[in-house]
């Protein structure tokens, strides 16, 4: 457990504190994103994935979707806003970086799948993750609130 939170909570906030200037972007995120996280995650340890360690339920992916999950989308809107990079090319990218990440997991043995989920459905639950974070964040900025 103490990996998850190093991994998961501590590194991706100190980085995005450090790299992200635009606070707002960060603070009206990441709550968002931290709710689609919550929401695919108890989806998928209901019924898709378990996470080491496993008798921990969902407990184990709290570092993750505190952190990493909700500040992801962060630094794709940010690299969007900031570089002017194309949308759907930073969001499949962004999702792409996930994915291998969560494969690393898997192959190590501290992610397991359940009833016929795979590396496509991880890529797919997490583009539509950070492509939902990004229309909040349209949303956000015709509103005039970014």
């Amino acid at each position: 457990m103490t990996l998850n939170i190093i991994i998961g909570f501590i590194i991706p906030w100190i980085t995005a504190l450090i790299f992200i200037r635009e606070r707002k972007v960060l603070f009206l995120i990441a709550p968002f994103s931290a709710a689609m996280a919550f929401l695919i995650n108890d989806i998928g340890f209901l019924y898709y994935w378990k996470l080491y360690p496993f008798y921990l339920d969902s407990l184990a992916s709290l570092p993750f979707t505190l952190g990493l999950f909700c500040l992801y989308p962060c630094f794709a809107i940010y690299l969007i806003r900031k570089y002017h990079f194309p949308d759907h090319a930073v969001l499949i990218l962004s999702s792409l970086l996930l994915t291998l990440a969560e494969g690393c997991g898997f192959l190590s043995k501290r992610v397991y799948y359940l009833n016929q989920w795979n590396i496509i459905a991880t890529f797919l639950s997490y583009y539509i993750a950070i492509l939902g974070s990004y229309l909040f964040y349209r949303i956000l900025k015709r509103n005039g609130y970014l």
